[in-house]
């Protein structure tokens, strides 16, 4: 019997002298199909001290769009992906949103006719405005490239032709997607439109994709940053996710607030996420309560989630933990008065009480001192009390020191790291955070 013989060189499965090579490709909007190499990373929205908190979205505060000659590394995000996790939204290293995976048919048989991956023969340099529209969706590699720039100089009339294109329903998903992408290189009040209403939902034949990939482009394309107030009308995740973090350093008028206040409570925890970013950015709060208050209830809705004790298994936060994390980040940096977190801690329970307690420690508010002894003592959850220890050594006094020394010898919340060679790292968070409040509170002590 002959043996067949395997050998691995260098991430290659030969088999019998025959090598099968499989690579993971992700797919770039802007090359529409063609292979890219990528790296989809996700992107920190907040972290603390004991561990990252990764969500959604954008690389910056400023800007939650990347424009081709502007990106580089991890875009954001992120955005997302996969991850994934459903609140959270990353995007490719051009900036834009990722395929999922998914990949992007060619032109099936449909009313314009043609078969995939056969696509009419045609001079993309030299045929009609309306051949090229109509061999949109079957184009590939550098004849598809030359045909979105054509379309895109195409002005008034080419505009018209394509969006009448486009309002076929019975338009096939590569011709939508590619559209996109002229859209975007038209860039004008009428293009833009257009794109506005893709990410709202129309022509996109319900493709959740699309209507983020026309949000991206319109984001991409707007002058104004009060611009992504325009898709906040959107009732998709992904869509409202980038809308917000565009708003990021925008202060928000009346009408903003509302619907900020609206969306703090939404089902999408990216959405709730981005909300309090934007609300714990804002350079000039009008009503700084309001927007402590949003936060708060953000918070309440997280802890309510079924799956919010459940780890996915990056890092050893619970999914809650990880929002609760932002929330407490934002409620200790947001340009609002300490007062104004107790009032709001005042009429809270449960996660948002100690939150906002956690927050005022964080912060050097004294008053804090005794609430955060009772954390201590009597919440259930491991994260929110080593985040209350952290807090104590900054404000507590050698009075408290008995308690954080019977909390770092004895606490009884024991997680899973990261794996390590060796295996999975057993991780102490609450011990940990106590033994640095000890040494926190003696240093104080001993410099008066």
């Amino acid at each position: 019997m002959k043996t067949k013989k395997l050998w691995i060189v260098e991430g290659v499965l030969v088999v019998g002298g025959l090598a099968a090579l499989v690579a993971a490709i992700a797919i770039d909007p802007r090359t529409d199909g063609q292979s890219v190499s990528t790296s989809e990373g996700i992107a920190q929205v907040g972290q603390d001290s004991s561990a990252p908190v990764h969500a959604i979205t954008d690389e910056t505060k400023s800007s939650a769009v990347t424009t081709p000659q502007a990106t580089g590394g991890d875009g954001t995000a992120n955005i997302i992906s996969r991850q994934r996790q459903p609140w959270q939204e990353s995007a490719s290293t051009d900036g834009r949103p990722p395929v999922d995976n998914e990949i992007i048919p060619e032109a099936a048989d449909d009313k314009k006719g043609g078969t995939m991956g056969s696509p009419a023969a045609i001079n993309v340099d030299e045929a009609p405005i309306e051949d090229l529209i109509e061999a949109l969706g079957r184009l590939k590699g550098e004849d598809l490239e030359k045909a979105i720039l054509r379309l895109a100089k195409s002005g008034e009339a080419g505009f018209k032709l394509l969006l009448a294109e486009l309002q076929h329903d019975g338009q096939t998903f590569g011709f939508r997607h590619r559209t996109v992408r002229v859209l975007e290189m038209m860039n004008t009040p009428e293009s833009r439109n257009v794109l506005k209403d893709m990410a709202l939902g129309n022509h996109t034949s319900g493709n959740p994709n699309l209507e983020r990939w026309a949000a991206q482009a319109y984001l991409a394309c707007a002058q104004d940053q009060r611009a992504a107030v325009d898709l906040l009308e959107s009732t998709a995740g992904p869509v409202l996710n980038l809308a917000l973090l565009r708003l990021r350093g925008l202060s928000p008028d009346a009408s903003l607030m509302r619907r900020l206040e609206q969306l703090s409570e939404s089902s999408e925890r990216a959405v709730r996420i981005a909300t309090a970013l934007v609300l714990a950015d804002d350079p000039d709060p009008r009503s700084p309560s309001d927007a402590v208050k949003l936060i708060a209830a953000a918070a309440l809705v997280a802890s309510s989630e079924r799956d919010a004790t459940q780890n996915p298994g990056h890092g050893y936060y619970t999914k809650a933990e990880r929002e609760y994390s932002v929330y407490v980040n934002a409620l200790s940096t947001m340009k609002a008065t300490n007062e104004s977190l107790r009032r709001q801690a005042a009429e809270e329970k449960g996660p948002g009480r100690d939150l906002l307690h956690i927050a005022l420690g964080r912060r050097g508010d004294d008053s804090a001192r005794s609430a955060l002894v009772d954390i201590l003592k009597q919440s259930d959850n491991g994260m929110i009390r080593a985040w209350a220890a952290a807090a104590l050594g900054l404000v507590g006094t050698r009075a408290d020191l008995a308690l954080l020394n019977q909390l770092k010898e004895s606490d009884p919340d024991v997680r899973k790291g990261t794996t390590g060679p060796l295996g999975p790292v057993t991780v102490r968070p609450v011990r940990k955070a106590a033994a640095k409040a000890i040494r926190d509170i003696e240093k104080r002590a001993t410099e008066k």
